[in-house]
């Protein structure tokens, strides 16, 4: 145990993250009622990564935590498996590995600077999803929200 404590405890100090620690596997998930179409179960989420290192900068992370942050998010790889077959590796861009428990913060620190409506409409955050939605007793008002742009 002392030695995963090192091994961690230097990872830190250097601000680096073991390749190994950085690769996913993607599991073929058969369609309901087509077992020859598979649908891949993503190992991450998509995030804009510069823009999200932006962001932590933006919020006053310390840097230290998000030169770490950066090595843990960079040249990810992942492999598709589809029973004992798998893919060759490739690089994961534009994304943050799910799975983890920081992948939620990272993502919710991403999404935190989206600006909240001041006409009605509402906007809900919830760990990997963004809804914009509407409320109203009347649905000629609700078609009206709907067809207006949403930069107004």
């Amino acid at each position: 145990m002392a030695l995963l404590v090192a091994i961690f405890n230097e990872c830190f100090k250097n601000c680096y993250f073991i390749p190994s620690w950085k690769e996913a596997v993607g599991i073929g998930v058969p369609k309901s009622g087509k077992p020859r179409n598979l649908q891949a179960n993503q190992p991450s989420e998509r995030v804009w990564q510069a823009g999200l290192i932006h962001t932590l900068y933006t919020l006053g992370v310390a840097d230290r935590l998000i030169l770490i942050i950066h090595n843990y998010i960079n040249n990810g790889e992942f492999t598709f498996r589809h029973e004992n077959t798998y893919s060759s590796k490739r690089l994961i861009k534009a994304r943050v590995p799910r799975g983890s428990t920081l992948s939620p913060l990272l993502y919710l620190a991403y999404t935190n600077d989206i600006p909240r409506p001041q006409t009605g409409d509402h906007v809900a955050l919830f760990v990997d999803d963004t809804t914009f939605y509407f409320r109203s007793f009347s649905v000629g008002h609700i078609i009206r929200a709907f067809s207006r742009p949403l930069t107004s």
